[in-house]
């Protein structure tokens, strides 16, 4: 059944599969809590947990690196982290057996781990070359041919521009194809995001702006017409790195020239820089190489809160929040990171992180330049 807010899960509606064993009953969380990020905005998230494996060598728990984990909440039938085992710590016991301290991915991470050499917006269909017009179809040719361990649906890929020019790509990872399909799938008359992640059915999910579909949940620092009560609730604006105006270093004069926002500047002016693009040799290249740039140096505006005892939590639904000192009053957020840690008795924490993408993978997407 679908999560109910403020209904509490029972422990016995938990599992945490590896390769569809499920390891729970030896994972010590009165102990050390299993502990996880799920995350939107094109980053990578992780679990960590302790196994206490008290059999011997030879029938040792299936923990090996690469096996595919899932925490689950049975109960709601919800998978709270999704992705693949990369790293175990193995220590002996005092008595018997082993500790084992695992490390698990999610599946965004196969973005990275995959590869496209070379890659085309015209496909061979049926002995035939045909052309991708649509980034849905762009977005749908490259994990089937690059990245086949995920999926993208139509129900999970929306179709945001059905008259993408075509193009050419080599020597990139699968995210940055997606990267490119997302600058390229932008115009002048439409400059909305394109955003993109992976959820822990494998599946990817490709968007503008704010993905639908996620029911709001009202959040407070007062108990009161139905909202939930969380703890630390902040709120940050960070223009330690935004870009307002980029000047593209293209081929020629055509490819070459400035590229604005659309924001307002620095009171004292506005912060550029330069983007060097030596393919760029039109104007539409020059406006799409610096409006994708500005996209990935823009300001961000976050927000932060605790929550415990309430499941249900994922990245990607949309939030409303209302608190009268940030000046919020039903304003609407995307959820863009959840850190849940499970321990005993039954005890569900998480932090919350709302906005815009954490500045750690605005930083990390200057590698794009």
């Amino acid at each position: 059944m679908p999560w109910v807010p403020g209904v509490p899960a029972t422990s016995t509606g938990y599992q945490l599969l590896v390769d569809g064993v499920n390891v729970l009953p030896y994972v010590p969380i009165d102990e050390q809590p299993i502990r996880w990020e799920d995350e939107a905005g094109n980053s990578v998230a992780s679990m960590t947990f302790l196994a206490e494996d008290t059999k011997s060598w030879a029938t040792r728990l299936p923990l090996d690196t690469g096996a595919d984990v899932r925490f689950r909440d049975v109960a709601n039938d919800v998978t709270l982290f999704g992705g693949t085992l990369v790293r175990r710590v193995d220590s002996p016991r005092a008595v018997s057996g082993r500790w084992s301290e695992c490390t698990v991915v999610s599946y965004e991470s196969w973005l990275d781990w995959r590869i496209a050499p070379r890659w085309d917006s015209k496909a061979d269909i049926n002995g035939r070359n045909r052309k991708l017009l649509t980034d849905r179809a762009m977005v749908q040719d490259v994990i089937e041919n690059r990245c086949g361990m995920l999926r993208a649906p139509n129900a999970t890929v929306d179709l945001t521009n059905s008259s993408v020019p075509p193009f050419k790509l080599a020597g990139l990872t699968v995210r940055g194809v997606l990267e490119e399909i997302a600058d390229r799938a932008q115009t002048d008359s439409d400059p909305g995001v394109r955003r993109y992640y992976v959820d822990y059915e494998r599946r990817l999910h490709w968007y503008k702006g704010k993905e639908g579909g996620a029911a709001p949940v009202t959040v407070s620092l007062t108990d009161g017409g139905g909202s939930i009560v969380v703890e630390d609730l902040s709120l940050e604006w960070d223009a330690i790195d935004q870009v307002h105006h980029v000047y593209v270093r293209g081929k020629n004069n055509a490819g070459s020239g400035w590229v604005y926002n659309k924001g307002s500047d620095f009171q004292l002016g506005a912060r550029q820089e330069y983007v060097d693009r030596h393919l760029s040799d039109t104007v539409n290249e020059r406006n799409r190489a610096g409006r994708g740039y500005i996209r990935r140096h823009g300001r961000v505006r976050s927000g932060r809160f605790h929550v415990e005892q309430t499941d249900g939590w994922k990245a990607g639904q949309q939030i409303t929040i209302t608190e009268p000192s940030l000046g919020l009053s039903s304003d609407t957020f995307e959820i863009v990171r959840v850190s849940g840690e499970f321990s005993y008795p039954n005890v569900r924490a998480y932090d919350i992180e709302f906005g815009a993408a954490r500045r750690s993978f605005v930083k990390e997407a200057k590698r794009h330049r």
